[in-house]
Parts: structure tokens; sequence; C-alpha cells
């Protein structure tokens, strides 16, 4: 960015916050942070409209002027203060968390987290509920199984777990983000080595043409633009050589499954039970009925039944494909055993027509000989009668 502008392009930056590195079991409270950071900076922003439009109102007053003015830069000087001590206490990890985890019980526990003061009107402590939540396994399987049905659900990570794509489209950037980062998070432990993209715009279809297996997530902004990437060629294309494609724009959400020749009806075949089938279809019930929605559950989390629930339901999908893996391996071990016995057998293969043609005329010669052979013997014979008559007579 620094060279394109020396080259003298013209660059458009709004302010962001990139988190880089960092523990995917604090997610959470970093994320509760920074929200709280930017409303801060949202009402020092007010602040200065409100002055600013002060200054436009009074030109004429050259002393309200500076007064305002003055005002303005002690605003921003002290909102960049603030800003980097708050960023302190996030980088320093000064907030210390309880090292007993707190899942077993149902009861309702929180952490109060003072941080540095700007402005009365932003708390300058907020409330975290403990256990902290997983962003990826909390919001986002809670995400997946409200919206996409479970078997189709369980195809689609049957499909990752062959080395399938699947393209997530959604209106929304952070639940395209939850559920693609909640898909990886269920793959975890079978170390799925596909590419991922989180969120990716949909101005890099192309890349849906990868000679490799991915899990991406795309946002658009209507129902319109989910009709165009369906249609697009090269999506029709990938369709058929194992691509699935999730529309999370509408609930339940629209599968379009895969066309390739045999994967489905392969994977439906190597099924396995849910594990505790009926424990698990409860806590799905009841995630269902909660209806999670990200901006309560950034400021407030879940309850620990909630929680729970969706831990039930993590574990049981992680036994379910530990044993589709075991399946899948056994299913691949006989496979090979049947080709091996098939290449080791010895096929007599039909003649061709060149084969058929040429073992006639072969054949045909080979009487031919014998018809001479024959023929020659007899005469042999006959000369030899007649000598033996003639010594007699």
């Amino acid at each position: 960015m620094i060279e394109s502008a020396a080259l003298g392009d013209a660059l458009i930056v709004e302010k962001c916050y990139v988190m880089i590195g960092g523990k995917q079991s604090k997610q959470f409270l970093h994320l509760r942070l920074v929200q709280n950071l930017l409303e801060t900076e949202r009402m020092a922003s007010v602040i200065n409209e409100s002055l600013s439009k002060k200054t436009k109102k009074n030109r004429g007053m050259h002393q309200m002027f500076k007064v305002v003015r003055k005002s303005q830069e002690g605003i921003e000087e002290k909102i960049f203060d603030f800003r980097n001590n708050y960023l302190k206490v996030m980088q320093q990890e000064k907030i210390s968390l309880p090292t007993k985890s707190l899942s077993d019980t149902l009861e309702e526990k929180s952490l109060q987290i003072h941080l540095p003061s700007y402005l009365s009107s932003v708390p300058s402590t907020i409330v975290v509920p403990l256990p902290l939540p997983h962003v990826a396994r909390h919001w986002g399987i809670a995400a997946l199984i409200t919206r996409i049905e479970t078997d189709n659900l369980l195809l689609l990570l049957k499909l990752l777990l062959v080395q399938r794509s699947v393209l997530i489209v959604g209106a929304s950037s952070h639940l395209v983000t939850s559920c693609s980062c909640a898909l990886k998070e269920i793959l975890k432990s079978f170390e799925w080595s596909g590419n991922f993209v989180s969120h990716m715009p949909n101005t890099m279809i192309e890349f849906i043409n990868s000679p490799v297996s991915f899990l991406i997530g795309m946002t658009v902004d209507n129902a319109a633009e989910v009709a165009l990437i369906e249609k697009n060629e090269q999506v029709l294309e990938a369709l058929r050589v194992g691509l699935s494609v999730v529309d999370l724009t509408v609930t339940p959400a629209r599968v379009r499954l895969t066309t390739e020749p045999g994967v489905l009806t392969r994977l439906r075949g190597l099924a396995a039970s849910l594990p505790h089938v009926s424990t698990c279809k409860a806590s799905i019930d009841f995630i269902r009925s909660r209806s999670p929605e990200f901006s309560k559950f950034m400021c407030h989390g879940f309850s620990n039944k909630e929680m729970v629930c969706i831990d039930d339901v993590f574990e049981s999908l992680q036994g379910y494909f530990e044993k589709f893996v075991e399946n899948l391996r056994a299913y691949r071990e006989q496979e090979m055993k049947n080709r091996s016995a098939k290449s080791n057998k010895t096929v007599n293969p039909p003649p061709s027509p060149f084969i058929s043609k040429l073992k006639e005329e072969i054949d045909s010669i080979s009487d031919f000989q014998d018809v001479v052979v024959r023929s020659i013997v007899g005469n042999i014979m006959i000369a030899g009668e007649n000598s033996v008559f003639k010594q007699r007579s």
C-alpha cells in the first residue's frame, strides 16, 4: 500500500482493526473488547461532528472558532491516548481468567473486566460470561444446525472428508465466516488438508476451478446474486466434478449437492449412526428453538445450558465421523483387495477379427498340408506295392 501511494495511486482507506495471532479460546473476549473500543470511538466521532456543526454556524465569530477547534484537537488527542492504552491491555493479556472449567454446572457465571475510561456514556467495565464461549465451536455450530438440515450437514462433512469442495454463500459476513469456520472445526481432529478461505469476495469466483478441494465462504447482496453464481459456467462445471453449494440467504439453507457420478451413492452407503441419538436430537431441537443471533451472542454469549447442548452436538458429530472414517477406510481396503484379485486373474480376451481371420487361414493351410502329405504318402505306398508285385512276377 505504501509503495502504491509513492507511485501516485489514489488510496481510500477505512479505519479497521486486524487481529493477528491469539488463541481461538480467547477470540470471544478479544472481539468483545474491540466492540467496546469501537463504541467508544463512535461516540467520540459523534461529539466531533457536533462541534464541527457549531463551528460552521459561527464562522463569523473568530474566537468561538478557536475554542471549538481546540476542543476538537483535545478530543482527538485523548482518543488516541485512550486507544493506545486500551490496546495495551489486550496485547499484554493483563486480563486473568479462571483456569477451572465451569461447563459441568448450569450455574451462570460471569467476569467483570475494568478497562481504561474515556467517555462517561460508554461503560469502562464489561461483563463476559464464563466459561468463555468459543466463536467457531459454539456460535458457528449453533448457526449450522439452526440453518442446515441435519442430513444435509452430515453429507456436506462427508464430502469434505473425501476431498470434495464446498462453497457457502450468504448475505452476512459473520454468518458465512462462522459457518465455514464451524465446518473446519468439526473436521479439525481429522487433519483436513484442503484450502480454506472463510470469507472471499464474489469477484474471485474463478477460484472454484482450483484443482484441490476447498472450503470457501462468500457473501452476496441478495438472492439474485446467488442465482447468478449458480448459473455461472465455472460453477456448473465444478458441480459436475465434486463441488456443492450452500445458500444461507434462505432458512433452512438450500443445499445444491454435487452431480459427480457415484459419489453421493457411495457416501450414503457408508452410513453411521449418531452416538446418543436421543440426547443429540433433543440438544439440536433446543438450540433451534432458541434461534441465536450474533449480536446477542457477542454481548451476552450463550447460557450454560445452551453451551452444554452445543457441546453435546459437537461430541456426537465427532463420534459419528470417527465411525464414518473407519467405515471409509474399510471400504477402501476392500476395494483395493478386489482390484488386486482381478489383476491377478488370467483372462483370455476374445480374439479380434484380424486374429480370427489369420487363424482361419492358418487352419486352412494346415488342412492343405495334411492333404498333400497324405497324397504323397499314398503315392509312395502305391509305388512300393507295384514294385513288390513286379518282383514276384
